[in-house]
């Protein structure tokens, strides 16, 4: 309840959890279960257009937290951007992975602004979007393009 469409749950260390909705919000799950109202980050403006109602991989695809997440509070993400003026012009969209910082501070709020795109890679459908990203036992960052 209260989400569209899930696509990554991500354990914080304090006992609560961060879910990825594939429509652009990333929201806050307290220990007891009940879904924050306010969204902890919101990119809805940033995603690529999706097909509500219909099937589309594009959105937000992912959340991960650094290894050190309780040191440095670090959060990735990976969302579908819309297409990059330097990508063919028959492409769809472009896979971003993002970093974000996540302040100590309550309410848990990431702000949109303090975006560092990692990378990006053009992506020529709306299907066959990967953006899986997960921290090996090596401490490197993996990722799925699709």
């Amino acid at each position: 309840e209260g989400v569209v469409s899930p696509v990554s749950y991500t354990a914080l260390p304090d006992g609560r959890a961060l879910v990825a909705d594939q429509i652009g919000f990333v929201r806050l799950l307290e220990r007891g279960g009940a879904l924050a109202e306010t969204p902890v980050l919101s990119l809805t403006n940033r995603l690529s257009a999706i097909n509500r109602g219909a099937f589309d991989e594009r959105g937000l695809q992912c959340l991960a937290l650094h290894p050190r997440f309780a040191e440095n509070r670090r959060v990735f993400v990976t969302y579908t951007a819309p297409r990059r003026a330097t990508a063919p012009a028959e492409y769809d969209c472009t896979l971003r992975l993002s970093e974000f910082t996540l302040p100590a501070a309550e309410p848990l709020r990431l702000d949109a602004a303090s975006e560092r795109i990692v990378l990006e890679v053009d992506k020529p459908y709306f299907n066959h979007n990967g953006g899986r990203i997960a921290f090996g036992p090596d401490g490197y960052l993996y990722v799925s393009v699709g």
